[in-house]
């Protein structure tokens, strides 16, 4: 166990011999947000530790349907073909996607070009999940090396286990206590709430569940997700009334900086599934989904003589911001604060996005397609940051892309996303990919290091990171809590 004289001493002997510099930025106090709830507690459960995602190393289209995906998939080398101007029309009936606006397509500059943000938030996911013992003096040191942001994971699977009145209160007593660990570290810690409407429980997994263009029938529940939040209107009163219990039991002490939400893996998307010798699943061929669709029985792959490819690609794509919009709707009854939708990768962009539509939705040489990640048009279509919504980029030090490229589609995913966010007056906060090593003594690439994470949040404009996790720290291989306070004490 790490005691606070040991994190310094290790800090002063790290600033001799790791010290790159960084340009400093001031302080700054940023919001914070009440949810007027009630104290509780109770002994801890045993359970599984935090539970999110684990990113791969660059998959392969074939890879199994509940792999982690790292979403960091580039612009085809076929030349595209022109974009069209299709404007989409809403035919959801369950809640209204926001009216389009068009995906701003100039040349941008090399970076965002946003004000930059004085100071930054840094977090570290750690004993904000079930299963991992509190160490409140562990959480002390992690204070004193900057970490002022912490991540509540909560399970609605644990929560809510047995049905929609169902409710335990000793797992939800579990959690508070967590809270109530974090808030005791210092009068400036702050938090974020992932929903973890990921970790879906049974019951609901069963209900109206997700089909796509072969039939398939998709799984939903621990780890990946993907209940039928997207489609179907049942779903989705069980998730508003999941939200509801959460804030009214949990005590945040006016602490909640965000609230973070995404359907699959924690992020705003579609379930990824590769299907060998066939198309990547689409999930928009239940009955609900089939009933909004524009042109319905038309399936990716067919041929489009009247523009189905296009009109059943957008739409599919807009109903994610549509999905995106019904948490915001859900969660705007009990909280005022910052709101994030989770996207991790690069994305999709126009040039290949209209590659795609002219081969009818089916592309071997394109990949991830299927989960809708087609940012640059999502991005501009998002609740405005006046409306407290802010973006939040999942795979900071990835391993992708050329940010010194003349394209911007061809930036790392760190950059593109900061540049979409920026360019539609949003801010954007950052977490690593995970397992990210310091520097690259041991052979890392530098794109994915410690170190250029840092020069990504300073030299793209991110509120701050958080960093996934304290387990790896205790690892040789990977960024210890010493190396994560200097870094901090670079940028502060």
């Amino acid at each position: 166990m790490r005691t606070n004289s040991l994190i310094k001493l290790a800090s002063l002997l790290l600033l001799v011999v790791l010290m790159l510099p960084l340009s400093s930025i001031a302080h700054a106090s940023y919001p914070v947000f009440d949810t007027s709830l009630s104290d509780a507690n109770s002994a801890m459960p045993s359970e599984p530790l935090i539970r999110r995602r684990t990113p791969t190393p660059t998959p392969t289209a074939t890879r199994p349907a509940t792999a982690a995906a790292t979403n960091t998939a580039k612009a085809a080398t076929n030349t595209p073909v022109p974009p069209s101007t299709y404007t989409p029309v809403n035919t959801s009936t369950d809640t209204p996607v926001p009216t389009n606006t068009l995906v701003n397509t100039s040349t941008p500059t090399n970076s965002p070009t946003s004000t930059p943000y004085a100071g930054h938030r840094y977090g570290l996911v750690g004993q904000g999940g079930l299963g991992e013992r509190i160490d409140t003096v562990l959480l002390q040191a992690q204070y004193s090396a900057g970490v002022k942001m912490r991540f509540v994971q909560l399970g609605w699977d644990v929560l809510q286990p047995s049905g929609p009145s169902s409710w335990d209160s000793g797992i939800a007593n579990a959690f508070q206590q967590r809270i109530d660990a974090f808030v005791s570290t210092g009068p400036d810690t702050q938090m974020v709430l992932d929903m973890g409407i990921q970790y879906s429980p049974g019951w609901v997994n069963s209900i109206d569940p997700l089909v796509d263009q072969y039939g398939n029938v998709y799984q939903a529940g621990f780890p990946n997700g993907g209940v039928n939040v997207y489609w179907s209107q049942t779903v989705r009163q069980h998730v508003a009334g999941y939200i509801q219990r959460v804030f009214s039991t949990l005590n945040f002490h006016g602490r909640l900086w965000a609230v973070r939400v995404g359907p699959y893996m924690g992020e705003l998307l579609y379930p990824e599934r590769a299907n060998a010798g066939q198309n990547l699943s689409f999930w928009a061929f239940d009955s609900r989904a089939q009933a909004q669709s524009p042109v319905q029985g038309w399936r990716p792959g067919d041929q489009s003589p009247n523009g189905e490819a296009e009109q059943f690609y957008y739409w599919y794509v807009d109903n994610l911001t549509s999905t995106f919009n019904f948490f915001l709707g859900e969660i705007r009854r009990y909280y005022s604060g910052y709101v994030a939708p989770v996207t991790p990768g690069a994305g999709m962009w126009q040039g290949n996005v209209s590659q795609l539509i002219s081969r009818n939705l089916y592309d071997p040489s394109l990949q991830w397609y299927g989960t809708g990640n087609y940012w640059q048009r999502i991005f501009s279509m998002l609740p405005s940051g006046e409306q407290n919504v802010i973006n939040w980029c999942s795979s900071m030090g990835d391993g992708s892309g050329n940010d010194q490229s003349a394209n911007w589609w061809e930036w790392s995913s760190a950059k593109i996303q900061a540049y979409l966010a920026q360019q539609n007056g949003r801010r954007i906060y950052g977490e690593n990919s995970a397992p990210n090593a310091y520097d690259t003594t041991g052979g890392a690439d530098p794109r994915t290091t410690m170190q250029w994470i840092f020069g990504s949040v300073q030299d793209n404009n991110y509120l701050g990171l958080m960093w996934v996790s304290q387990s790896y720290m205790a690892d040789s291989r990977y960024a210890s809590l010493a190396q994560y306070q200097l870094m901090i004490s670079q940028l502060p």
